[in-house]
């Protein structure tokens, strides 16, 4: 068995309350059945907030004790919790404590997995909501890989032959030795991929200091996927990589993904 005491454990003991808790890696759900409490590389992701509205508390008989409270929250809206997910509480005298859902009743009211003091948690107290992410393997042991969807933020603003399109023969691409030309003034948004298309087949390279001190990335010949990561703000220059202008009659689309 896993040893080791809970966070509310942990909590009540600092504010010199010592709950009636015998087995510590487990908690009471109910039907004669208890759970374990602690869980191991568990990796979760933030899926909201929420405030409590009214908490209703009903005692919890261990052992022929009756000691501590088992927690009901009700929320003014849907939560949207599921059964097993985590919430952590931003204020109020359990912040930073976090607990699972053990039970939801309804699309407003839900319960916590381990009991608290009477008057730990009031109306008003806010809490953020999270979802596990830990993945589950194939059938064949493989790690399932998950997809990511990414958006176009920006693209080119020089625009010479349609939206978003340079054309050489009209804004020229400076050699190696000259600054490279400004091609977006601020992006959009974060970028992590950027695609382009171009039928000039020149080594170019972008930039995020018109000296070419600061490179991004080269550009694949005919154009392609590239994975890159530039914040949202930067200032992108273009410029050729050989010792010659490009001023070729071509055409060159670069779209920045996030």
């Amino acid at each position: 068995m896993i040893k080791g005491w809970t966070n509310l454990f942990r909590f009540l003991k600092l504010r010199n309350y010592t709950p009636n808790i015998i087995y510590p890696t487990i908690q009471y759900i109910g039907g004669m059945k208890a759970a374990l409490d602690v869980i191991s590389h568990s990796y979760v992701s933030l899926i909201g907030s929420d405030t409590v509205a009214s908490v209703v508390k009903s005692k919890l008989k261990k052992n022929s004790v009756v000691s501590d409270y088992v927690v009901a929250i009700n929320t003014a809206t849907a939560h949207g919790l599921k059964r097993g997910d985590l919430i952590r509480f931003t204020s109020g005298s359990c912040e930073n404590c976090e607990q699972r859902v053990i039970y939801v009743e309804s699309t407003t009211k839900f319960y916590l997995s381990e009991p608290v003091i009477a008057t730990d948690l009031i109306a008003t107290d806010t809490f953020n909501k999270y979802r596990d992410e830990t993945p589950l393997l194939n059938s064949d042991g493989t790690m399932p890989i998950k997809n990511i969807s990414l958006d176009i933020v920006d693209q080119l603003d020089s625009s010479d032959s349609g939206d978003g399109v340079l054309k050489p023969n009209a804004t020229t691409i400076p050699k190696r030795t000259d600054n490279a030309i400004e091609v977006v003034n601020s992006l959009a948004a974060d970028c992590y991929k950027i695609q382009t298309i171009d039928d000039i087949g020149e080594y170019m390279a972008l930039y995020s200091a018109a000296d070419r001190s600061s490179l991004i990335c080269f550009l694949p010949i005919a154009g392609g996927t590239l994975d890159v990561s530039i914040d949202a703000g930067t200032t992108i220059y273009l410029g050729a990589v050989k010792d010659d202008d490009i001023t070729t009659d071509a055409n060159l689309i670069i779209q920045f993904m996030g």
